[in-house]
């Protein structure tokens, strides 16, 4: 208990700070034809040469490295567009390395290009002990992602370890939005990445779905790592195991999040009979197509159940206006369960679990009938 205790007061620290950039990092800056949106600069080591934008806002400007950067390799690019750069008493071309660069110190900056110049205050900040991931979009933008939950766009992404190492360097499916209230109201938007094939990030055990967790209302950012970090502890089946990470968006630095495995009905997730699995094996994928509605419950009409249908199923309880692909309401008090696993539900499946769940929130453990015990 004391080691925990002693984690999470440095976690507490490291928090902070991450909080004081994110902060800043959550301000949306006016973006439009500006000679800041065009340049980045260059974040080297042996193995990687990442490019990192400015963040700015107003008169006001941020580069927020990551932890695995080094200050002497920082480089100046123009991408292409003619920009010089001076920082302090220094100018600087496409390719010229920052010298003597300082942390948390304020540069007064000055970007040119003909006869047009912006005026600004720089200065550069570096994360500590954190991985990194890199996404980009194909548009090299999240507009169309956060336009609404259920849009999805294909791009790439790479992680960079707190060693900075490697850990994935690929294409992704797609990454789409996460979140019910959260999406809704957060200005800081978790997401969902889809990789291409299974994979192990960052030691978290491999799987294709995986989770980037904003912490919107969570300030500290503690509280979930917290609470799976305990249940972890206590040996509490199927706890998702979590990393922190900085994460930058098509170059732009979006915040710390929480990197989490995904609940899914796997082998190095949710470890339970897949009951999704033996109903497209009975039937194909047609009677995906075939769905009822009927008694507030929400199915699959299938040619052919199973012969076992008593598990596994995902669960997860939604508000009562939730869109959702399968599921029911419970008889008593209208809770909505969302079907996760099998997310094509048979009809008679659909019968045993609704049936199952309605007992579980009618008695209690002392009150439970013999005959429903």
């Amino acid at each position: 208990m004391k080691d925990m205790l002693k984690k999470y007061g440095v976690l507490l620290f490291v928090s902070i700070a991450a909080l004081c950039i994110t902060l800043v990092a959550g301000i949306k800056g006016s973006k439009d034809d500006a000679l800041y949106n065009k340049v980045s600069f260059g974040v080297k080591n042996n193995m990687n040469n990442d490019g990192v934008k400015i963040w700015k806002n107003n008169s006001i400007a941020y580069i927020f490295l990551p932890a695995y950067a080094e200050r002497d390799s920082v480089t100046f690019s123009d991408n292409e567009y003619n920009i010089k750069l001076k920082l302090g008493s220094n100018t600087y071309e496409s390719g010229d390395k920052i010298k003597n660069l300082e942390l948390d110190k304020e540069y007064d900056a000055e970007l040119v290009k003909n006869n047009k110049k912006e005026n600004f205050k720089l200065s550069f900040y570096k994360a500590n002990d954190t991985a990194t991931i890199y996404i980009d979009t194909e548009s090299q933008s999240l507009y169309k992602v956060n336009e609404d939950k259920d849009n999805k766009e294909a791009g790439s992404m790479k992680i960079i370890d707190r060693d900075g190492k490697i850990n994935y360097d690929s294409d992704i499916e797609y990454i789409s939005g996460r979140g019910n209230y959260s999406w809704m109201w957060g200005d800081k938007k978790s997401y969902n990445i889809k990789l291409n094939e299974g994979t192990d990030l960052l030691n978290l055990g491999a799987s294709d779905k995986w989770c980037l967790n904003a912490n919107c209302f969570d300030k500290s950012s503690l509280k979930n790592k917290m609470i799976y970090d305990f249940a972890k502890e206590m040996r509490m089946p199927f706890t998702p195991d979590t990393a922190y990470v900085d994460v930058y968006f098509n170059g732009e630095y979006a915040g710390i999040y929480l990197l989490s495995e995904k609940l899914n009905v796997e082998k190095n997730r949710v470890n339970i009979h897949d009951l999704q699995a033996d109903n497209d094996l009975l039937n194909g994928y047609g009677y995906h197509d075939v769905m009822i509605e009927y008694n507030n419950k929400r199915g699959y009409k299938a040619e052919n159940e199973p012969s076992k249908m008593d598990g596994g199923y995902l669960m997860e309880l939604l508000p009562y206006d939730r869109e959702y692909t399968s599921g029911f309401f419970t008889r008593n008090n209208n809770v909505l369960i969302s079907i996760d696993s099998p997310k094509y539900i048979t009809l008679n499946e659909l019968e045993y679990i609704s049936k199952f769940v309605s007992v579980l929130l009618v008695y209690s453990p002392s009150t439970c009938p013999q005959d429903k015990s």
